[in-house]
């Protein structure tokens, strides 16, 4: 296929790639989502045209670590861990037991114990008279705010998603306590590896660009995909 033909076969998708890179940038679905706003679907599916026409090489591989906020950590960041919401609930109506913390909270007790456990190894509630929880410090621990921090950030973010190479050190050792790699529903985060996929532009790009400059083509034609159509191709019809 001459390069005229392929530049007419191609999708706006396609060309919008084609158009803003050269054949020495890396090209990934963060860059494409960041400089051409694709979605991560629309990414993988102009990678696969690309490179099943030549237009695109593979040039590298790379895993990264992620954590996905879970049902309950959107629950969590939206209403309060239970460690946050037993020390707001004893600052502001004092002592209680932990069966009465559970009743008020709503938590269950095995909930409750295991806060309480954390919060009074770190000096911020105490076992006082009665059995009844009662501050200590009464203020939460870098690693409450640690995991409120994390917590709010993911909740923000459009997918969810942390990256382990955006945490810092305390942020690490904080979401290493409410992570999971399997069995996920009763923590906070899952943990998950994604494999990232560098391409390149081939050398038959450059003219089929030029092609595609010739006949007027921008990109610009594209509109809305949805997953259906992108499996069936049912946009070129």
């Amino acid at each position: 296929m001459d390069a005229r033909a392929l530049a007419k076969s191609l999708h706006p998708l396609e060309t919008k790639v084609l158009l803003r890179y050269g054949p020495g940038d890396e090209l990934g679905n963060g860059r494409l989502a960041a400089e051409l706003g694709y979605k991560e679907g629309q990414s993988n599916q102009a990678f696969s045209w690309l490179g099943a026409k030549g237009l695109v090489e593979e040039s590298g591989r790379s895993t990264r670590v992620v954590y996905e906020l879970t049902p309950l950590g959107r629950e969590l960041a939206e209403k309060g861990t239970p460690e946050e919401r037993m020390l707001r609930h004893v600052a502001g109506n004092g002592p209680a037991a932990l069966p009465e913390l559970a009743a008020a909270l709503g938590l269950e007790q095995k909930d409750v114990g295991s806060a309480f456990g954390q919060l009074s190894k770190e000096g911020i509630l105490a076992m006082g008279e009665g059995k009844k929880a009662t501050p200590a410090s009464g203020k939460p621990s870098p690693r409450m705010e640690a995991v409120r921090a994390l917590l709010e950030r993911a909740a923000a973010s459009a997918d969810g998603i942390l990256g382990d190479e955006t945490l810092s050190v305390p942020e690490r050792e904080a979401m290493a306590g409410i992570a999971k790699k399997r069995g996920a529903g009763d923590s906070a985060f899952r943990v998950a590896e994604r494999e990232t996929i560098v391409y390149r532009l081939s050398a038959a790009a450059p003219e089929a660009a030029a092609a595609l400059r010739e006949l007027g083509v921008t990109g610009e034609e594209i509109g809305a995909l949805t997953p259906a159509m992108l499996e069936s191709g049912s946009w070129k019809e």
